[in-house]
Order: C-alpha cells, then sequence, then structure tokens
C-alpha cells in the first residue's frame, strides 16, 4: 500500500468533515487548482481510501430518540463461530456500527 502524502491526507479529513465538499470547494481549502485535487480523491477511493459517502442523520427528527451501545461477549473465540456472529449482526437493520475489539477498553467514543 502506498504511503499517502500531506495533501492525501488532508483531502481525507476535509471529507471526515463534511464529505459534500466539492472537488471546487476542497481545491480552494487547499489552495490547489481543481484538477489535481479531483485526481488525488479518484485515486484515494479506487486505492479502497474512501470507502462510501454517507449521511449522518439527526436521530431526533426522524423519530429515533435513543441510541444503545451493547458490550458483547462471545463464548467461543474460534474464526467460524466470528464469522457466524458477524454474518448476523450484520443482518440486524437496527445495528449501525459493529466493532470486533481485544483486551480491557477504558471508553468507547462514538
Amino acid at each position: 500500500m502506498e504511503k499517502l502524502d500531506e495533501i492525501d491526507l488532508n483531502i481525507l479529513r476535509i471529507f471526515q468533515k463534511d464529505s459534500k465538499k466539492t472537488t471546487k470547494e476542497v481545491a480552494e481549502i487547499l489552495n490547489l487548482t481543481p484538477s489535481p485535487v479531483y485526481e488525488r480523491v479518484r485515486r484515494l477511493e479506487k486505492r479502497g481510501y474512501i470507502k462510501k459517502y454517507v449521511a449522518l442523520l439527526n436521530k431526533k427528527l426522524i423519530n429515533i430518540p435513543i441510541t444503545a451501545i451493547c458490550m458483547v461477549s462471545l463464548r467461543y473465540h474460534n474464526e467460524g463461530f466470528i464469522d457466524k456472529f458477524d454474518k448476523q449482526i450484520k443482518g440486524l437493520k437496527e445495528v449501525q456500527e459493529c466493532y470486533h475489539m481485544a483486551g480491557k477498553v477504558d471508553f468507547f467514543k462514538n
């Protein structure tokens, strides 16, 4: 995997804050012309650094008043069992995110 330079990292930071920014807007922020920014964004997408663009919804306006964070401990930790759990959890429309974690953690920030 190639190493990203500072411009690539800045593009990723900008999209993390607002993925609706246009190529022109990103170029203006970075003091570049739109053409090289466009090429960099396409390369970042093609190589998997940008997987997809999403919208963060206002839970209150769409009548989803709570978010529940559940910690799950599996009895078995072999690959087959973990794969089975992964497939099942992906099938639940209520689950927005799921993280496979190791060790004891002090906090989880979403």
